[in-house]
């Protein structure tokens, strides 16, 4: 496989501004080697170049389908806090600035993403999850609440809607996050993973 010149190839997380301040944690050279086929590595490596954006907007008040299936999961007591578009878009260009293909979903990749959750979502009491729906399908993501920083963090493996979902419970029934429900990092190589940290504009 062509060995692609990290140098030709920009990542950059784009965030709307009603949603959250979010902190990508990502490895550059796994997320290249993961969006880039042999082909669009080899036109980069023939001085053409790549732009990878992980697009993340505020889906809450425009995806009624998604929104219906999250709430037909739920359990007892639960809401929807806040639904995010996650997206990841691939555009290659060939040495004389021609697009070979732009914007182009991408669907398989694995992001760490860490959301602060709204203010007006915090509650004592209150526990939360990541909900996700992927082509029609639910599920509940691995994610891990922490309480003191008010943020929960999960690993984005297909790029669809994801719903902050809660329930608030009596004080008796709120458990810390377990660390075995922690999105898995083994793979990386922590030196090697650039973090990048996205706020909302002034």
């Amino acid at each position: 496989n062509p060995d692609t010149k990290l140098g030709d190839i920009t990542f950059e997380p784009v965030v709307s501004e009603d949603v959250p301040s979010v902190n990508v944690d990502t490895d550059k050279k796994k997320l290249i080697e993961k969006t880039l086929d042999d082909k669009q590595k080899d036109i980069v490596n023939k001085g053409g170049s790549a732009d990878i954006v992980l697009s993340i907007k505020n889906a809450t008040d425009n995806n009624a389908a998604d929104k219906k299936l999250i709430e037909a999961s739920f359990k007892a007591n639960e809401k929807i806090g806040k639904c995010l578009d996650v997206s990841l878009l691939l555009t290659v260009k060939d040495k004389a600035g021609n697009v070979v293909n732009n914007n182009k979903k991408v669907s398989d990749s694995q992001e760490m993403i860490t959301i602060n959750v709204p203010s007006d979502l915090i509650s004592n009491n209150r526990e939360y999850k990541i909900i996700r729906v992927h082509n029609g399908v639910v599920k509940t993501v691995d994610s891990v609440w922490d309480a003191d920083n008010k943020t929960i963090t999960f690993k984005t493996n297909e790029f669809s809607t994801y719903a902050i979902v809660y329930r608030d419970v009596a004080g008796s029934e709120v458990k810390p996050s377990d660390p075995e429900t922690k999105p898995s990092t083994q793979e990386t190589n922590p030196e090697s993973k650039p973090s990048e940290d996205v706020t909302k504009p002034s």
